[in-house]
């Protein structure tokens, strides 16, 4: 009889461990990034006496997380992040702890650095300053995304006028186009391009910007000439673009120095000015330099790269998030608050960029949900109750037969 005690009680033990898993999953069915677990069973070596065998009973062989998908919400956080497909955010304490998540209920910290909900530093690729480019030849660090980052203005170097001259405009006739143009402190001077006609397939053109942008109220006039076309409209002379046009600002700022642009580059056959029986008109213009912008908003995009949206309207990468990859997540240990650790036997973590590798994409404004199913929970809830019933009537009934014979020898 002590054989059932004991297998009885090995079966209680079991069930009430898988009741406790249940309920587990079910206390955090609304815990971000959270993975349900299972509890697998295995038989207890069976007993050999006088030829046959016998169950010892039953016993936990392993507790497995569930990696599947969880559905992705909404959120109105620019901070939150959730992982579509495989791998971990990389936290830690920016020293040497280093841990693994899927919970990117991420916010900033009071020096703005992106932290998790526990304040454990969320790790990835820093911008370098000067060349403002991720580089991703580094060790993590912590992300720096400081409110108020400003973004450096650019002076001008390069102009551009994707424009049409009207072939059967009469001689005289002007047409006019203007371009803002930064210089190094980001203060905007107006650009204008005078075109006249001065004969069949010829233009005279003068560049001009205020006398008040220029330093002691100068002249205006930045450079003059004559532009012609062929007769199939395409730009004839000047054969290469125009360099060397510059101005002292007035604001202070190192002189401007740009290009005009007027064939294109990977295209030495394309020109930027025709001359076809149309209206004169401007289609496009470009320049490349900004005015100086602080930080309004950022995106995170489904590589990973958080950018940032300015004041000046220009955007500008500011980190890209580091993901971890294991070739065993199912031996990762859990360490509480969402995190998990590495083990041995869960190999050490491949550290790269979202979207690269068999990693997943990063999806920005969105959270990923507990991967918990409540029904199948409750269902097995049930199998367990069940479960636990029978072997406390295993052990009843033992008991019973116990005293009976008990009685039966007095």
């Amino acid at each position: 009889m002590g054989g059932s005690f004991f297998i009885g009680l090995t079966g209680l033990n079991a069930s009430s461990l898988g009741i406790t898993n249940v309920g587990s999953n079910l206390a955090n069915t609304n815990t971000v990034g959270y993975k349900a677990t299972n509890v697998f069973y295995e038989e207890l070596r069976a007993a050999t006496s006088g030829g046959a065998e016998s169950g010892q009973g039953v016993q936990p062989s392993s507790t497995q997380q569930v990696w599947s998908q969880g559905n992705i919400q909404q959120s109105q956080l620019a901070t939150d992040m959730a992982i579509r497909g495989s791998g971990f955010f990389v936290v830690g304490d920016g020293i040497s702890a280093e841990f693994y998540t899927r919970a990117g209920n991420f916010t900033l910290d009071a020096e703005g650095k992106l932290v998790t909900a526990d304040g454990l530093y969320v790790l990835g690729y820093p911008v370098t300053e000067a060349t403002g480019e991720i580089n991703t030849n580094t060790n993590l660090v912590p992300l720096d995304l400081k409110p108020g980052k400003v973004l450096p203005a650019v002076a001008t170097t390069e102009i551009r006028f994707t424009t049409n001259l009207n072939a059967d405009a009469p001689v005289g006739e002007a047409f006019s186009t203007t371009v803002k143009i930064y210089d190094s402190l980001g203060v905007a001077h107006p650009v204008t391009i005078r075109f006249e006609k001065t004969a069949p397939g010829q233009w005279d053109y003068e560049m001009t910007v205020p006398s008040s942008s220029v330093s002691g109220g100068g002249s205006g006039v930045l450079s003059t000439g004559q532009i012609t076309f062929g007769p199939d409209g395409k730009l004839d002379t000047p054969a290469a673009d125009i360099t060397g046009i510059t101005f002292a600002p007035a604001s202070g700022a190192d002189p401007v120095n740009f290009t005009w642009d007027l064939w294109d580059e990977l295209d030495p056959t394309k020109t930027y000015m025709t001359q076809y029986r149309l209206p004169s008109s401007t289609s496009q213009t470009f320049q490349n330099g900004q005015a100086a912008g602080t930080l309004d908003e950022m995106i995170v995009r489904s590589d990973g790269v958080i950018e940032g949206i300015f004041s000046n309207g220009e955007t500008a990468p500011l980190a890209q998030i580091g993901m971890a990859l294991f070739a065993s997540p199912q031996n990762l240990v859990r360490t509480g608050n969402n995190l998990y650790a590495r083990t041995t036997q869960s190999g050490e973590p491949t550290i790269g960029t979202p979207a690269t590798g068999g990693r997943g994409n990063v999806q920005g404004n969105a959270l990923e949900l507990s991967n918990v199913d409540i029904a199948e929970e409750f269902i097995k809830l049930i199998l367990y109750q069940r479960q636990y019933q029978a072997n406390s009537r295993i052990i009843t009934t033992a008991d019973q037969i116990t005293r009976e014979a008990i009685q039966l020898k007095q």
